[in-house]
């Protein structure tokens, strides 16, 4: 059975993704005593050498190429989609509770990857199978709310120290003196003209 050109494509996608999240899977914390983790990247690594056969013989038999999207279907696709639900309740525990064996960001992180490989997963069964709808129901969307990863807190920058305000009486008293000595400036200045001060004696 030949391949389609889009089929190797998604083969090829799929083999290069495989190590990533087999990587991340192994550098969990929690991933010596995470039953789960363990197994599925024990698949994911018998996955990737089938994969690469698969690549490597595009015109494969039809049994073969059948076998191939019921074990993705069967041994990859569920215990992926279980891991990225336990994940995702992780990311809702608080720091004190015992069942959170793993940060919150590092499961989210997590997540991400688990999710690209179950769409390039599911995505490549349909098309091995000649484009039948074999696609399982995709994982409940990464929790927005409440975030359990808060931003560190930033501390205001310091307000610059403010001139000192008058008083509304002090404003009012410089406002009235400054008035009265422009009135005794004019009044001095009018009785020096009458009284003839400051012209030469004749």
């Amino acid at each position: 059975m030949a391949l389609s050109a889009d089929t190797l494509d998604r083969l090829a996608i799929l083999i290069e993704l495989l190590p990533e999240v087999t990587a991340s899977l192994q550098g969990r914390a929690d991933y010596g005593r995470n039953a789960g983790a363990q197994d599925l990247a024990d698949r994911l690594m018998g996955f990737e050498l089938e994969l690469k056969t698969l690549l490597a013989t595009p015109s494969a038999p039809r049994g073969a190429v059948e076998h191939m999207a019921r074990r993705m279907r069967s041994h990859i696709l569920p215990p992926t989609r279980a891991l990225i639900d336990r994940n995702a309740k992780m990311m809702t525990m608080g720091p004190l509770n015992l069942s959170r064996t793993i940060e919150p960001r590092a499961a989210k992180r997590q997540n991400m990857l688990l999710r690209s490989l179950f769409q390039q997963a599911q995505d490549l069964v349909a098309l091995l199978r000649g484009g039948k709808d074999a696609k399982l129901p995709q994982p409940e969307p990464l929790p927005i709310t409440p975030d359990p990863i808060k931003p560190e807190p930033v501390e205001p920058k310091p307000k610059k120290p403010s001139a000192p305000k008058l008083p509304l009486r002090d404003k009012l008293n410089d406002m009235i003196y400054e008035v009265t000595e422009a009135r005794l400036a004019r009044m001095v200045e009018g009785a020096a003209k009458s009284i003839g001060v400051g012209k030469d004696e004749e």
